[in-house]
């Protein structure tokens, strides 16, 4: 493929390296990829406001909508084992990735972790509109990180 996308999907993988190298399989040479993912907040108040939401109300208010709080519960757990973004560019350096950067969005809760087969991630967020399509708390994040 010539680029490769994946939404809060990655963490759900039996292993993140392991899908990390079948996506990096199946790109042509010179391929783009790019992950979208829960991650840490960097904000300080942020940071306690986000976790505090995403643990305590986030389960019983999407489990009353839904009927399944068990979905809701396992959500807040499986993004507390999966890599923080520093930690998920530097796995995707270490899977043979080139070129990695990424973006912190609403306050680093999410990211965008990139790879551009011209070695030129940030500007990859930037020319697919990523940063801007899919944060709307963009006042909470900084540019583009490269690691």
């Amino acid at each position: 493929f010539d680029a490769v996308t994946i939404a809060f999907g990655l963490r759900n993988l039996a292993g993140v390296r392991e899908g990390l190298r079948e996506l990096r399989r199946v790109l042509k040479t010179g391929g783009r990829l790019a992950v979208l993912e829960f991650s840490s907040p960097v904000v300080p108040g942020f940071r306690a406001l986000f976790r505090f939401y995403f643990t305590r109300v986030l389960p019983r208010v999407g489990g009353w909508v839904s009927g399944s709080r068990g979905a809701y519960e396992y959500l807040p757990d499986s993004v507390s084992r999966f890599p923080d973004q520093k930690r998920l560019a530097g796995l995707m350096r270490e899977e043979g990735f080139k070129g990695v950067a990424y973006k912190n969005l609403t306050g680093g809760s999410a990211c965008v972790a990139a790879r551009d087969g011209l070695g030129c991630a940030s500007q990859f967020i930037a020319t697919m509109g990523l940063a801007r399509r899919i944060q709307p708390l963009w006042w909470l994040s900084g540019p583009p990180s490269r690691i």
